[in-house]
């Protein structure tokens, strides 16, 4: 038979061993949760590279373009609304930069689609967050 009137409850040092082990699992899985979002993140940057590429390669066949501003103003129209492309990095609309060879390179253009228009060809790469390029192609004008 149990005694009426004894409640039993955790002890102080079971509840400190449970405490320790939330803490290390804490230490454990949050960098890593914080990794994985960086590299979904860059991930984005692909998916929007390869977006870039195929409305480059569709573009090339109907009419090439070998002026920056107007390939740029083309890029926009295509990319608006819900479609429209966003810095996965930081989440801003400055996801395609488009420049003419030879121009000086923007600062700070990590998450972004670059397009260099160098004569008959578009050059085309993507920037992760340590500012190494990811899915670097050529288009050249069919």
């Amino acid at each position: 038979m149990s005694k009426s009137g004894v409640k039993k409850a955790f002890t102080l040092i079971e509840l400190m061993i449970v405490l320790a082990v939330i803490a290390i699992l804490a230490i454990v899985l949050i960098p890593r949760a914080g990794a994985a979002r960086t590299e979904a993140k860059v991930i984005g940057v692909s998916t929007n590279v390869n977006a870039v590429r195929s409305f480059l390669e569709v573009r090339t066949g109907a009419r090439f373009i070998n002026n920056a501003t107007e390939l740029g103003g083309a890029i926009n129209t295509a990319f608006t609304g819900d479609d429209a492309l966003k810095n996965p990095l930081d989440n801003s609309a400055k996801a395609v930069i488009v420049r003419q060879s030879g121009e000086a390179s923007p600062g700070d253009v990590a998450g972004s689609v670059v397009v260099i228009v160098n004569g008959s060809q578009y050059e085309l790469y993507g920037v992760d967050n340590t500012g190494s390029k990811i899915g670097n192609s050529v288009i050249i004008k069919k």
